[in-house]
């Protein structure tokens, strides 16, 4: 049971919209048009619950972020520009992002001067299949063609660890906790089933 209030922010590709839903009454608190020549990858709110970003592909391909105001539920398009991303989060304290492209490469994003950096780029068979940050670390999961593997970084972009997985993961999740938790299907070396690891207990790289 759902005891304590919260909202999320959502896309709904069907109907072009950015949802607003106040959880767990469910309730559509606003709904949002964006183009529709645009596809959403993602809906992430900030930490400070006043403002959402959506990574989303133009008709051309390409990244582009809009910000989403939600005090004057107001949406509009940053000028920043980076390749297609697949998947997309926000440090603590919101100053900065992660994301991954379609074609395997990981790049930073300051929120404020909108610079991006590429941080670098994996296997040609390798794609992304999430990631999400501390505040210290950058933590990446990489379905590759038998199985998968966790890649850790630091937040100047220097990898710091390698994790090898039993299984091609689908999904990462960070918890307030520091508890990594990293959802795979059947791989070469093992089943489908949930890892949950403790980054307090992550040392250097092997």
């Amino acid at each position: 049971m759902i005891d304590s209030p919260f909202k999320i922010v959502l896309a709904d590709l069907s109907s072009h919209t950015i949802l607003y839903v106040d959880v767990p009454t469910g309730k559509i608190m606003s709904e949002i048009p964006y183009p529709a020549s645009v596809r959403p990858a993602g809906a992430i709110l900030a930490e400070d619950r006043r403002t959402a970003y959506i990574p989303a592909v133009n008709k051309s391909g390409k990244g582009i972020l809009f910000a989403l105001n939600l005090e004057s539920i107001s949406l509009y398009q940053l000028p920043v520009d980076f390749p297609s991303p697949i998947r997309f989060c926000l440090a603590p304290g919101g100053r900065h992002a992660y994301l991954a492209d379609t074609a395997g490469a990981l790049y930073a994003l300051d929120l404020a001067s909108l610079a991006v950096k590429q941080w670098g780029h994996m296997p040609e068979d390798t794609g992304c299949a999430g990631i999400a940050a501390s505040d210290n670390s950058v933590y990446t999961v990489w379905e590759c063609a038998e199985d998968g593997a966790i890649a850790i970084f630091n937040r100047q972009g220097e990898l710091t660890q390698q994790i090898p997985l039993q299984g091609k993961p689908t999904y990462l999740a960070l918890t307030p906790q520091g508890k990594l938790l990293v959802a795979h299907t059947a791989g070469k070396s093992g089943g489908e089933g949930i890892d949950i690891i403790d980054t307090a207990r992550c040392g250097g790289l092997f």
